[in-house]
């Protein structure tokens, strides 16, 4: 195994021994000749014996050159362990890794392979007999620690990996979309920076509805400016839509001079993108930016891909589990309306035999039982207790204040409205993401004319974390609350305006109380309440 390498070397598949030119002018050891003579066809003078050949070993005259392409360092050796030839540089080997030699060439029937590890370097040490019944054997001895540390590299990345991607299911369940994501966002930051030692990367995950590619997950990536996407095409959305679009990794040694390059990190001057692999799809990419021309080798990439896989894996799973829980409660709800429609209808008969005042309340209590209920069977797009809005009293520390309600779904933004009035707000209503912007930029250069914005995160146009941005870049103390189905978060905007300071989400279908209480508290938080 140890001069098999020759024939690895030489590509050669067809054929099991490579036809080699040896072109020396000093002798190469009678060893050294049989070894290479017993798995390869050694050729003088391609004059005297024509054809093509695999291989050339060639150099300054010196047959130690020839040895050089064999490994680390060569020696021939008796079975005592004395040493017949070498090329000078077995001597400068650490005493283990010659050790290891010795004892291997005193079995005149050896052909081993073995690892031998010593001060933080690695060595394999390949003895095979010499042909010929000499009772001798040649040592190849390999350096295999930058092979060692990449294995132990990628190992730990399995491991991380499989770290990432394991869920106690029980555990889970308790927490809400934001406090998930963010799980998994603590591991994939941790694990960029230590295994892979990416500073600067972004995780964007596709929209297979509108083929957009979403940010999740960003260290230090400027985000696109409100407006501006990426989708999954080839040409004309930056290196990560042609990574999605083609599932291929994409290395750009030069920002400057690579068209496909969009700018993220201020200053780059490389990047490595890969696509994240759910099976057989693409559903994103991972893309590290460097300051440094030509970071990024093949090496990283083949690491980031490997990992790329575990991150697409751990992304669905919260997926699942997401839409798990938002389907889970509305069959809850629809079983409950169900079982109890029965009881229900039994009160109310039993409402008509009592005196008008409790028949009243009976029929009343029994009304607004199964209006609660089907405010929950109805979806996410509910507030539960939204019929009791008449019994709000008015704030005097809310009155006049000026609110921005942005929700696609007529009852939801009608609902916070009647809250909202009732609280002595004054409310401007939006039926989308556009709608939104529009209204929030309306005042040109001076401060929003809102003092809280209420944002649906899922809006046709512009999804909640563009509202938020946007809110943000006008008046970076302008509160703003949003709001989500059941928990459901597609675009991720939860967790990307947490990272940046949000404070408040509402997880439909709420309370009338929870959304008054969210109300007050970011009124608290502005200076001008």
């Amino acid at each position: 195994m140890g001069l098999g390498f020759l024939q690895e070397h030489a590509a050669i598949v067809s054929q099991s021994r490579p036809r080699v030119l040896i072109a020396f002018d000093a002798a190469i050891p009678s060893e050294i000749e049989a070894a290479l003579s017993s798995c390869c066809d050694l050729v003088r003078d391609v004059s005297d014996s024509p054809g093509a050949v695999d291989l050339v070993l060639c150099g300054g005259g010196s047959p130690i050159d020839v040895i050089g392409l064999l490994g680390e360092a060569v020696a021939v050796l008796e079975q005592d362990g004395a040493v017949v030839w070498s090329d000078g540089r077995f001597e400068g080997l650490p005493v283990a890794v010659r050790t290891r030699c010795t004892d291997a060439a005193g079995d005149p029937d050896a052909d081993i392979i073995s690892r031998v590890e010593c001060g933080g370097k690695a060595w394999d040490v390949h003895v095979q007999p010499v042909p010929g019944g000499q009772n001798r054997a040649v040592c190849v001895v390999l350096d295999m620690t930058r092979e060692s540390v990449q294995q132990a590299k990628l190992d730990a990345i399995c491991e991380a990996g499989m770290e990432l991607t394991r869920f106690d299911s029980a555990s889970v369940r308790k927490l809400n979309v934001a406090q998930r994501l963010r799980l998994v966002e603590e591991k994939v930051v941790r694990f960029v920076h230590e295994l892979l030692d990416f500073d600067n990367f972004e995780i964007r995950l596709l929209d297979q509805r509108s083929g957009q590619l979403e940010l999740v997950i960003a260290e230090n990536i400027t985000p696109l400016k409100i407006g501006e996407v990426i989708c999954a095409e080839e040409e004309g959305n930056g290196i990560c839509g042609n990574v999605a679009a083609t599932g291929r990794s994409y290395i750009c040694h030069d920002v400057q001079n690579d068209p496909l390059y969009r700018p993220g990190l201020d200053k780059a001057a490389s990047s490595l993108t890969v696509p994240l692999w759910l099976q057989d799809r693409v559903i994103g990419t991972f893309n590290a930016e460097s300051h440094t021309a030509a970071a990024f080798n093949a090496n990283d990439n083949r690491m980031a891909e490997i990992f790329g896989r575990y991150i697409a894996t751990a992304m669905h799973t919260l997926d699942l589990l997401v839409v798990e829980r938002y389907t889970t409660n509305e069959e809850i709800a629809r079983s409950i309306l169900a079982e109890i429609d029965e009881p229900l209808a039994s009160i109310e008969a039993l409402a008509d035999e009592a005196d008008d005042d409790l028949s009243t309340r009976l029929k009343e209590a029994a009304k607004e039982v199964r209006q609660r209920l089907l405010a929950c069977t109805a979806g996410p797009q509910t507030i539960i207790d939204a019929d009791r809005a008449a019994e709000i009293d008015a704030d005097p520390k809310l009155a006049g204040r000026p609110v921005l309600v942005a929700d696609d779904e007529t009852a939801m933004r009608e609902g916070v409205r009647d809250i909202l009035l009732r609280l002595g707000c004054e409310v401007t209503m939006c039926a989308d993401g556009a709608g939104a912007l529009d209204a929030l930029q309306a005042s040109g250069d001076q401060k929003p004319v809102f003092d809280l914005v209420i944002s649906d995160i899922r809006m046709p146009g512009n999804n909640g974390y563009e509202i938020y941005r946007a809110a943000m870049e006008l008046d970076p103390d302008l509160p703003v609350i949003l709001m989500t189905g059941f928990g459901y978060d597609p675009n991720h905007s939860i967790m990307r305006a947490s990272q940046e300071g949000l404070h408040t989400v509402l997880f439909k279908p709420f309370r009338a109380e929870q959304l008054i209480e969210a109300v007050k508290k970011a009124c608290r938080t502005r200076a001008t309440c």
